[in-house]
């Protein structure tokens, strides 16, 4: 296996029980060598990760084409466009331009698009201070196209204005609030939230998503089975079904090791690893069971659950991208290589 090079360094430093002796947290990263593979876990835990399907065929195709619930299956098929992570958030800003377009223009009849309709609601939006007002236009335009109409040399020309002044005087981008997990001490991630949909450990599912530097979304989903530790050596794996880049669904799996310190620090995904683990089975959970979950429940968690729990535990301005935000930071101030930490940020 390959490391990152502050990675292979501390990995030919002494080491006691496979933990670095001067170790600083989470510089080994691993990397699968050309054609090979990343430690496994149990084979019993991820035997159905990553399984190739089985080949189709035209005539197969032509006999569901012809099933009376085809029609059902184009619409799922449509639901495939976008990727899980990002469909939520298209549709949400699809919403909202609606009903501002509906609003500029006095109808529920927006399409097809004209002049005075486009620059209506381009400057409501100026107007508004918002910084996203750009991403909104676009939507605007796609729903025009998708609606079967053609984009003329004056809407054209129309949009590419409307666009140069949204982003006229917009001023600083907006980050996501950074946390300073590694300040934390360890007992902070035993903290406990009670709610539906809000994940009974708030600190200790905020720190995971922080060394992995997962979306909301990646850690709301991600199982028991998911976590493995494929070394006596405290290695610790992770499996994700789903990510953003993976289109093809091939799964990622991603790998690092113990923090090398006695105890370990608050951001080691080793011991994070156990400590999420335990806190789930303690709760009876399955392999096949959220990692997190509400207390009392073996049920996922929920977006708006998990922010509001974030928010009330580490600051109203958390958002759901902060963890990516909080652990790209954290590794940058470690000394993590910039094509390591987009390769752990995939």
């Amino acid at each position: 296996m390959l490391t990152s090079s502050l990675g292979k360094g501390l990995l030919q430093q002494g080491h006691v029980n496979g933990r670095g002796l001067n170790a600083e947290p989470l510089l080994a990263l691993v990397r699968p060598k050309p054609g090979g593979e990343l430690p496994e876990g149990p084979v019993e835990v991820n035997q159905n990760h990553g399984q190739a399907k089985r080949g189709g065929s035209v005539a197969e195709a032509i006999r569901i084409s012809r099933m009376g619930s085809f029609q059902r299956r184009v619409a799922a098929f449509r639901g495939k466009f976008f990727a899980a992570t990002s469909a939520r958030a298209r549709d949400s800003k699809r919403a909202e331009i609606i009903k501002l377009a509906k609003a500029v223009r006095g109808s529920n009849e927006i399409l097809p698009l004209n002049k005075t309709l486009v620059e209506g609601v381009t400057a409501a939006l100026k107007e508004s201070g918002m910084k996203s007002g750009p991403q909104y236009l676009v939507e605007l335009k796609l729903m025009h196209v998708e609606a079967g109409y053609e984009v003329e040399a004056w809407l054209k020309r129309t949009l590419d204005l409307c666009k140069k002044a949204l982003e006229r005087s917009r001023g600083p981008v907006n980050r996501a609030a950074e946390v300073r997990v590694a300040l934390w001490k360890l007992e902070e991630l035993e903290a406990n939230a009670l709610g539906r949909g809000i994940p009974h450990h708030p600190r200790l599912a905020f720190a995971w998503a922080t060394v992995w530097m997962l979306r909301e979304i990646e850690l709301r989903r991600m199982k028991i089975r998911d976590v493995t530790f494929p070394d006596p050596d405290r290695w610790i794996t992770i499996w994700l079904p789903v990510s953003k880049t993976d289109q093809q669904g091939k799964g990622v799996r991603r790998t690092l090791r113990c923090c090398g310190k006695q105890p370990c620090v608050a951001l080691c995904p080793w011991a994070l690893g156990w400590k999420a683990i335990e806190a789930a089975r303690s709760r009876g959970a399955l392999p096949g069971s959220p990692l997190f979950s509400p207390a009392g429940k073996l049920k996922e968690i929920t977006k708006s659950g998990t922010i509001k729990a974030w928010k009330a535990h580490l600051g109203p301005e958390v958002t759901g991208h902060s963890p990516r935000r909080s652990g790209a930071m954290y590794y940058v101030r470690a000394g993590l290589p910039i094509q390591e930490l987009a390769f752990l940020g995939r």
